[in-house]
């Protein structure tokens, strides 16, 4: 009998179960599992900003290491962004400094945004890397909160 942490985000605010039980079923002839929760969930971390997940190129500038990455961008908020690279550099770049370019965003096109790099997760040799901005964007906040409607 082992147990699970269970997570689950609703509305930017991230819900946990602690001792979860997961076990196989079998129904009808199909196979599902069943989670058992015995507890009520704690909230352990709202969001300031609703993210907007987004596909769109992305030119990383780490300052540190004075080069230039490609990335896909995963998500954007008014307080931060994260990107995927599948450059090494990003597997241990906790606390570097990052300045981001992402195309086809029309009133970004231009601009560079300035993050610090709070965590990054290897996904099979491709790091999502989560950066938070010294100070919240109102335009992106408006651009986000636009397109989530």
């Amino acid at each position: 009998k082992r147990t699970y942490e269970v997570h689950i985000v609703v509305n930017n605010m991230m819900y946990t179960w602690d001792n979860v039980t997961i076990a196989p079923q079998k129904r009808d002839g199909n196979s599902y599992f069943k989670l058992t929760i015995t507890s009520n969930p704690k909230v352990i971390n709202r969001r300031k900003f609703p993210r907007l997940s987004m596909g769109n190129a992305c030119r990383i500038n780490v300052k540190s290491e004075k080069k230039s990455f490609e990335g896909r961008m995963v998500n954007l908020s008014a307080g931060g962004y994260a990107f995927s690279s599948s450059a090494k550099e990003f597997a241990d770049s906790v606390g570097k400094e990052v300045e981001l370019t992402i195309f086809g965003v029309d009133f970004l096109e231009d601009k560079v945004l300035k993050g610090i790099i709070i965590r990054s997760t290897d996904d099979e040799g491709k790091y999502i890397v989560g950066c938070r901005m010294s100070v919240d964007n109102v335009e992106i906040r408006d651009y986000v909160n636009a397109r989530l409607g």
